[in-house]
């Protein structure tokens, strides 16, 4: 089973949308974190994506990122009633701020706190609840006495990305402390992290026969054909025709959610980063779209881009690469 990550900013319910309409291969899909809060309100780009009919067709599953017990499960109480089965707890954003506040990965500081809260939590909660983790703070070792607490509580499924939150998303995934919640976890597993490649998903599901899936981020938003190759899907080569025509579904997407020409080049801007390995001299290009101050300056820059490069096939985003 294939997933793909919730990414802030990026994977929201328009870009599922247009990458499902051309792209296959992705069984489950998640919403970029929603925040609620003690107000037991929402702001109204986060009810777009728990919106039914913004999902349709799609098995999509609501993220809530909060320390609060009672905050999640009004959130959780909502999507039931809009007909969801699942939610998942996001417990491994490892961003300051979000960690700052004790929430995503943040909550792996308090070992208590995170124990009541999901007591809390399972306890009451209305629907089913999937959980998305980091493995520590610091140190990969804290893993053990976290996954104990988790292996307390009937969580139907547990995504793991193997880096403990001060790496952020730097360097080598420790597949060694996997490796020890494949032996131990007493729920299902998801391996998330550094999945660059077929070859990178294939050498996890060689080792880890038993996983419930993998959960695709950067390396499938850098190669949107990547859940396609990894199933074998006919015809799945990321070809340039195929992805011109979603990056202009993307654009004529955007163009009719959004507010002006302004929000729209700042939404495009967002992909940039990991689409540009893509294409031959395409750094040269992802400069051109970052100094882009129009729209027509932007779609300028990659109409030439489109008609005088090539694609590279088989591009990762390196970064992610596992070694």
């Amino acid at each position: 089973m294939i997933e793909m990550a919730p990414m802030e900013g990026i994977t929201n319910y328009i870009y599922r949308q247009v990458f499902a309409a051309h792209f296959g291969g992705v069984d489950r899909y998640y919403t970029p974190f929603i925040s609620p809060n003690q107000t037991e309100s929402l702001q109204s780009k986060e009810w777009k994506e728990l919106d039914p009919g913004n999902n349709a067709g799609l098995h999509v599953i609501p993220q809530l990122l909060t320390k609060h017990a009672d905050h999640f499960l009004w959130a959780a109480g909502q999507a039931a009633e809009l007909g969801y089965r699942e939610v998942n707890y996001n417990i491994g954003c490892p961003s300051g701020t979000v960690v700052a506040k004790g929430k995503g990965s943040g909550m792996l500081r308090d070992l208590d706190h995170l124990d009541e809260t999901l007591e809390a939590v399972f306890r009451s909660c209305p629907i089913s609840v999937s959980v998305k983790t980091r493995i520590g703070i610091s140190d990969p070792a804290e893993f053990e006495k976290i996954l104990a607490i988790y292996n307390r509580y009937p969580i139907v499924r547990l995504i793991i990305h193997p880096h403990v939150q001060k790496e952020f998303y730097k360097g080598s995934v420790h597949r060694e402390i996997f490796a020890l919640a494949y032996e131990q976890a007493k729920m299902p597993l998801v391996f998330n992290g550094n999945l660059a490649t077929v070859s990178d998903i294939d050498s996890v599901m060689d080792e880890f026969p038993r996983l419930k899936g993998v959960m695709l981020g950067r390396g499938m938003l850098t190669n949107p054909a990547l859940a396609e190759q990894t199933i074998h899907v006919p015809g799945s080569s990321l070809t340039m025709d195929r992805f011109v025509s979603f990056h202009a579904d993307l654009i004529r997407k955007s163009s009719a959610v959004l507010y002006g020409d302004h929000q729209v080049l700042h939404r495009m801007k967002e992909f940039w980063p990991y689409w540009y390995v893509n294409f031959t001299h395409g750094e040269k290009y992802w400069k051109a779209v970052r100094k882009a101050r129009r729209l027509s300056d932007y779609l300028a820059a990659t109409e030439k881009l489109f008609s005088s490069e090539e694609l590279i096939p088989g591009a990762a985003f390196e970064a992610y690469s596992i070694r």
